[in-house]
């Protein structure tokens, strides 16, 4: 509907960092929040230095090491408060983004009945995405890594192309081809 004047984006992964530099350039006043001391982790160090030394040059601010203990409404604007050493800091927003990482939603799937074990609330698998339960194997958000569309899209490419290949090498289809 409309652009917020000020918007604080708490964590600075790669989603945070991707929205910051949009409102960035549709004219809004970003201030990017992170408890860790490096942007974009854990795609890779170098970057996300770099990326802490663009971002102010493009006009977003980069607090780091600032780990957000409070977003208070004040009015007509929403304060995100955290602690340092010198005591508590703050700044106000009109908006705030939370980017603080995601978890995978696998319940209700029924893992449990079929016996797949878990890592936590993702999925564990091998090196081959498969689970623990022959013939199952799992890819995307539910493993609870790298939770992008083109990861999970790669993933499925390989894992039916690990599935195919040990289809073709079992003795079913040789069975089945014989049928024919």
């Amino acid at each position: 509907k409309e652009l917020p004047e000020s918007l604080v984006v708490i964590g600075g992964s790669h989603v945070g960092v991707e929205f910051a530099s949009i409102f960035n350039g549709l004219g809004t006043k970003v201030t990017i929040v992170k408890r860790r001391p490096l942007l974009l982790e854990p795609i890779d160090e170098e970057i996300g230095r770099r990326f802490a030394q663009s971002l102010p040059r493009q006009g977003i601010d980069v607090k780091i090491g600032a780990a957000v203990k409070a977003i208070r409404r004040e009015g007509a604007v929403l304060k995100v408060v955290w602690d340092t050493p010198d005591g508590e800091q703050g700044l106000e927003g009109q908006m705030v983004l939370m980017a603080t990482g995601r978890q995978p939603y696998t319940a209700g799937l029924g893992l449990s009945q079929l016996g797949i074990k878990m890592d936590g609330r993702a999925i564990a698998v091998n090196e081959h995405l498969a689970t623990n339960v022959s013939d199952i194997y799992a890819i995307g958000d539910a493993l609870g890594k790298n939770m992008l569309a083109h990861v999970a899209s790669y993933e499925g490419e390989v894992a039916i192309i690990i599935f195919l290949v040990a289809i073709s090498s079992s003795s079913t289809l040789t069975k089945c081809g014989d049928r024919m």
